[in-house]
C-alpha cells in the first residue's frame, strides 16, 4: 500500500467519528457502482458538510432519498465487517485535502468462514443482497416508472440470484424443560408478519445480520431453508413473503413464486 494511502488508512482508524449516506428505500448505506473499476463503493465523509454537498446530485436530481449517518469509533469494525454481507467490496474515503479508495480488505480482514464447520457457519449472501440492494434503489427513486431506465437488468440480476439462494427463518424457540423427544414432535411455529392489508407475511433473511434486527431478544431461533423449498412451510393463506423485512424488504407474492422459479428453469421441491 503506497505512503499516502497508509496515512489516510491510519487517519481514519483514529477519527473520532465519520459520516455516510442511508439509502431510505434500503435501510443500508447507499451503494454506488464505479463506472471505471466496477468496484460496489461506499463512501464515507471525513467532514458531515461533505457528505451533504456530495449527496445534492443523487438527491436533487436522481431523485434518491437518502439519509445522513454519523458512525462513531467504536462501531467501526462492525461497520466494516457488515459490509462484507452487504457485497460492497470498496470504501471511498473523503477528506478535506483527497478522496481515496480502499479495497474493503484492506480496511478490515474478511471473517475467513471457510475454517468453521459447514453446519455453524454463518450464512451470507453477498451476491443477492448486492444487486437486490441495486434493485430496490432504482425501483425506489421518486421518479415515474419509465424514467427508470435499467430497472429490468437489475431485476434481473436479483432474480437469478434469488432462486438459487438459501434464507433464514424465525421459528419460535421450543419451551425450556421439554426433552428433545417432545420437542420434535412440537409443531414448528413459524413467525409471520402482517401486511397493511391485514395478510400474513413470511419474513425471509439473507444472512445473520439481517436475522438478527428481528431476535435482538432471543426469542427466536433460524432454520435454513433453499427459496425454491420455501412453499412446503409457507401457510397457504399468506400473501407471500418478504425479504429482510428490516432492510431492502423486498415483497414476492405467493401467486408468483411458481413462475419466478421457472424463469431460471426450477421448481418448487
Amino acid at each position: 500500500m503506497e505512503k499516502s494511502k497508509i496515512e489516510s488508512l491510519q487517519k481514519l482508524q483514529k477519527m473520532e467519528q465519520f459520516y455516510l449516506l442511508i439509502n431510505a428505500g434500503t435501510h443500508n448505506p447507499f451503494v454506488v457502482c464505479d463506472k471505471e473499476n466496477f468496484n460496489d463503493q461506499v463512501w464515507i465523509f471525513e467532514v458531515e458538510d461533505d457528505m451533504k454537498e456530495a449527496a445534492k446530485p443523487y438527491m436533487i436530481e436522481q431523485k434518491h432519498k437518502l439519509i445522513p449517518a454519523k458512525i462513531e469509533n467504536k462501531g467501526y469494525l462492525p461497520f466494516f465487517t457488515s459490509l462484507f454481507t452487504l457485497g460492497v467490496n470498496a470504501v471511498v474515503f473523503v477528506e478535506k485535502e483527497q478522496t481515496t479508495e480502499f479495497e474493503l480488505t484492506e480496511i478490515v480482514k474478511r471473517p475467513i468462514l471457510e475454517k468453521i464447520p459447514e453446519d455453524k457457519r454463518p450464512l451470507e449472501n453477498p451476491a443477492l443482497q448486492i444487486t437486490g440492494t441495486y434493485f430496490m434503489q432504482e425501483l425506489r427513486r421518486e421518479v415515474p416508472m419509465e424514467e427508470k431506465e435499467n430497472i429490468k437488468e437489475l431485476e434481473e440480476e436479483m432474480a437469478a440470484n434469488l432462486v438459487k439462494s438459501k434464507f433464514m427463518i424465525a421459528v419460535e424457540k421450543p419451551q425450556e424443560g421439554k426433552t428433545e423427544e417432545e420437542q420434535k414432535k412440537e409443531a414448528l411455529k413459524v413467525f409471520y408478519l402482517k401486511s397493511k392489508e391485514d395478510k400474513f407475511m413470511l419474513p425471509i433473511f439473507t444472512d445473520t445480520v439481517e436475522f438478527s434486527k428481528l431476535n435482538r431478544e432471543g426469542k427466536y431461533r433460524a432454520m435454513m431453508i433453499d427459496f425454491k423449498n420455501i412453499k412446503k412451510i409457507i401457510m397457504p393463506e399468506a400473501l407471500g413473503m418478504v425479504i429482510n423485512p428490516y432492510g431492502f424488504n423486498l415483497v414476492v407474492q405467493l401467486q408468483h413464486f411458481d413462475n419466478l422459479l421457472a424463469r431460471f428453469g426450477m421448481s418448487a421441491e
